[in-house]
């Protein structure tokens, strides 16, 4: 038990960063190795990647965001306006730099969250060996998801600290996946009422989304 203890917790205090846990390394090594295992696939193995590049494109090319575009990637589009600003910067490098990047940023933006909770250091620790295969599983497929769940920790957190900070994270992490009603229901843990910016963003998502459930059955229905 004590064994398993030191590997947990086991740790180098450096000048540069401070104390630098095993599972810091750990993390980040993980991260780059799923990624790259799905960038030696092809672009098959990154159609996630292709999806949040092409809302960035879309956007720019003023293009409907939620039709479907077979020739660019093979899925669905979820997302709406708002995600061009967050994959603005890696859709504008080269695919697969971009990509490799994009999980990277995700892994860092989740990692530096979980760092914020204020918990004990070796609760901390704990958490971060808790959450890793969760990490792992997401950026295997490429998501958006440790990056979404960041914007969560930062709201709490910044809703506490500073409100308008709060508000901000809130309507651009919050509102760029068209899960309306979902997102709605986060409004019942602010502490007072919601800007008037924040409201917009969600009149936006109620209408994507809706909108892009009407053309999928007409897509269906089309091939009936």
């Amino acid at each position: 038990m004590n064994q398993i203890q030191n590997l947990l917790y086991k740790k180098w205090e450096t000048r540069w960063a401070g104390n630098v846990y095993l599972i810091h390394i750990i993390w980040f090594l993980l991260a780059a190795i799923a990624v790259s295992a799905e960038i030696s696939r092809g672009l098959t193995g990154i159609d996630n990647y292709l999806i949040f590049e092409g809302v960035f494109r879309h956007v720019v090319q003023e293009k409907y965001l939620f039709s479907y575009y077979p020739d660019e990637y093979v899925s669905f589009n979820n997302y709406g306006p708002a995600f061009s600003l967050v994959i603005a910067p890696f859709a504008l490098l080269p695919t697969y730099l971009g990509c490799f990047l994009w999980a990277m940023a995700n892994a860092a933006a989740l990692f530096y969250a979980l760092k914020l909770i204020p918990i004990e250091e070796k609760q901390r620790i704990l958490v971060y060996w808790i959450v890793l295969i969760e990490m792992m599983t997401s950026i295997h497929s490429v998501q958006f998801n440790p990056m979404f769940t960041a914007f969560l920790f930062f709201l709490c957190i910044y809703d506490t600290r500073k409100r308008l900070a709060g508000y901000f994270i809130y309507s651009i992490g919050i509102s760029d996946q068209i899960i309306w009603h979902c997102r709605s229901c986060l409004f019942l843990f602010f502490q007072k009422q919601v800007t008037v910016c924040t409201f917009l963003y969600c009149l936006d998502g109620h209408y994507c989304s809706g909108a892009h459930c009407i053309f999928k059955c007409r897509l269906y229905y089309a091939e009936l």
